[in-house]
């Protein structure tokens, strides 16, 4: 949030000091304080959850750490005619 802060301020001077003919709007949003929901999985732990899960759920965590996308992008796009998803093979 400092970062935006930081360029907003630089944006907002450049204006006044003509150096810029508009600023633009650069939108915030608050991020609430909430704590965690638990830790991160080891890579060992993830690999015995990933082994021992239906194939279902495979696809799901390959998509999802693949991706980096939220869960419920993840299951969007693989419900989707958008991707074609060939069966994973241990």
């Amino acid at each position: 949030m400092r970062v935006i802060g930081i360029g907003r301020a630089a944006l907002n001077r450049a204006l006044k000091r003509g150096e810029l003919a508009q600023c633009p709007h650069i939108l915030t949003v608050s991020v609430g304080k909430t704590p965690p929901m638990g830790r991160p999985l080891d890579v060992p732990e993830l690999r015995r959850v990933y082994w021992n899960a239906q194939p279902h759920v495979q696809a799901f965590i390959l998509w999802a750490l693949g991706t980096g996308a939220r869960p419920q992008a993840v299951l969007e796009l693989h419900s989707s005619d958008r991707v074609r998803v060939r069966p994973h093979s241990p």
